[in-house]
């Protein structure tokens, strides 16, 4: 990885689907070497996908939480299985600290959530917060 790698990989970053002759152009090299490039880059597993980034207000999951997993009630081995049956749980962090897991979601009404909330209560102790703003970085 050099500079010009990292110029690209912060391309792509912004927009997955920038064309080649863009990012060429950018990085001031030649598509076919663009091209290679990022092919290595997949390749290689530096790039392991190129993905959408859903605006779920958009679709109705007005509801942003986070639950912070102090204490697992089940086998570790079972518990992570469990965490997969939450379609409102889209990602999932093992930690250090206070927290075994903290889990990011998205779902529809505060019902929801406290219907995930009563199904999260028989395998850990937790806490959640709602999201009231969010601030990312471009």
């Amino acid at each position: 990885m050099d500079e010009i790698d990292l110029k690209i990989l912060k391309l792509l970053q912004t927009n997955a689907r920038m064309k080649v002759k863009t990012i060429s152009s950018l990085v001031m090299l030649s598509e076919p070497s663009t091209k290679n490039r990022i092919s290595k880059m997949v390749e290689s597993g530096v790039i392991h996908g190129f993905h959408v980034n859903v605006n779920y207000e958009k679709i109705g999951y007005t509801i942003g939480f986070f639950i912070k997993v102090t204490e697992i009630k089940i086998d570790i081995t079972e518990f992570e299985k469990e965490l997969l049956k939450f379609s409102d749980f889209h990602e999932f962090y093992a930690v250090t600290g206070a927290e075994k897991y903290i889990i990011k979601g998205y779902t529809k009404d505060i019902d929801s959530l406290n219907t995930i909330i009563m199904q999260m209560d028989s395998i850990a102790e937790f806490n959640t917060s709602i999201v009231l703003n969010k601030t990312k970085r471009e």
